[in-house]
């Protein structure tokens, strides 16, 4: 039966991209940008979540 499955090991550290190495600077960089990102999101849910409930309070 044909499933396609190969007997052929893929060595895990060749898929993977490269990431050029960063100082801890540019780490604490990413990790700020990355942080501000989500707050910049979660304010946003929040923001829709509350139009959504403000919408079925004005339909009750």
């Amino acid at each position: 039966v044909g499933y396609g499955i190969r007997d052929t090991w893929v060595d895990p550290t060749e898929t993977i991209p490269e990431i050029a190495p960063m100082t801890m600077g540019e780490v604490n960089t990413k990790v700020t940008e990355l942080v501000e990102l989500h707050e910049h999101d979660t304010q946003d849910l929040y923001g829709l979540l509350e139009d959504d409930q403000d919408s079925r309070n004005h339909l009750s």
